[in-house]
């Protein structure tokens, strides 16, 4: 990513942008909102949004936030026994480890697993809106991850970027919208961070496995595949066409295909295409007609199904708990 070149950032002061008030009693935008134990309020000079943290027990935590800079903006931070994952919703963030290195771009495609004992971490935010959810887990817990893992010792930071697939799409939605009561909601909260922290990681794990056996250059094929089924998915080209387009034989991709994102090509499409049509239902501005077409179902009896497995409502009904949450 070459941001750097074209984009001058405003140094800013997190501790005077981003205020925190505990006895949070909840009622934000989402469930997770809800039962916030903070709320994290922010300069309207600097950006525009809000933050909340759920407590869940010491060193269990989830923090979500919906922020919009008005201006590229960075903080750097000190972290100290901080470990966990962040998972963007909606826009990009760059983050450096280190002075110098170079940055870690985290987006809707890439989530980033961190264990970081000690340091300076800086985060960049561009003018874009910015939703985000992160989680942090005691080091205990974390730690448990390496212990069969003599390739990656835990005693050193580690910052990895990590391919988001549809099993952490699907956890991160149904943190967000689940509709139990408050003491059923943090235990359920509690299953589903350490199923991302294992989820996250077992990508990780593949990731190293993928470079073992692929070429830099099929890496990047699969990575554009990717994109393009994601940016094509009214109309996507037959897996042929995009082979073609890639440079890569079809039976290479969809092995390869296989291999990094742990589905198919279509099936990563259909993943992809329901993401799409929930955020474009919560918005609430498009039929439910409007909204198959827009993520390419040309008949909306299958859509609807499709939807239904996916989210165990319809369409129709998770368009009005998103706009009208009860």
């Amino acid at each position: 990513m070459h941001r750097d070149t074209i984009m001058a950032y405003v140094e800013s002061n997190i501790e005077s942008t981003f205020k925190m008030f505990t006895g949070y009693e909840g009622g934000g935008e989402n469930r997770l909102a809800d039962y916030a134990t903070t709320k994290v309020e922010l300069d309207e000079n600097v950006c525009l949004g809000h933050g909340y943290i759920v407590e869940l027990y010491p060193g269990l935590n989830i923090t979500y936030s919906d922020v919009t800079f008005n201006q590229p903006t960075s903080f750097t931070e000190s972290a100290k026994d901080y470990y966990g994952a962040c998972l963007v919703i909606e826009g990009c963030v760059e983050v450096r480890v280190s002075q110098g290195s170079e940055p870690i771009t985290i987006d809707k495609n890439k989530a980033l697993f961190f264990v970081c004992h000690e340091g300076e971490l800086e985060f960049r935010y561009d003018t874009s809106c910015t939703k985000l959810i992160n989680f942090c887990v005691p080091q205990s817990m974390m730690k448990t991850l390496f212990e069969d893992d003599t390739g990656r010792p835990f005693s050193i930071n580690l910052f990895e970027s990590v391919s988001v697939t549809n099993d952490i799409i699907k956890n991160v939605d149904e943190i967000l919208c689940s509709k139990l009561g408050k003491s059923a909601h943090s235990l359920y909260l509690q299953g589903k961070v350490m199923e991302l922290l294992a989820l996250i990681y077992h990508n990780m794990r593949q990731k190293v496995t993928v470079c073992c056996s692929m070429t830099p250059r099929d890496m990047d094929c699969i990575q554009l595949a990717a994109k393009i089924m994601e940016e094509q998915m009214e109309s996507p080209p037959s897996l042929i066409e995009l082979s073609r387009q890639i440079g890569i034989n079809d039976n290479k991709l969809k092995r390869n295909f296989k291999i990094v994102f742990g589905e198919t090509v279509y099936g990563f499409l259909s993943n992809k295409r329901m993401v799409k049509a929930g955020e474009l239902l919560a918005i609430g501005e498009l039929s439910v007609q409007e909204v198959a077409h827009r993520v390419g179902f040309k008949h909306v009896g299958h859509f609807s199904k499709k939807f239904k497995e996916q989210y165990m409502c319809s369409p129709k009904q998770y368009r009005r708990k998103s706009v009208h949450p009860v």
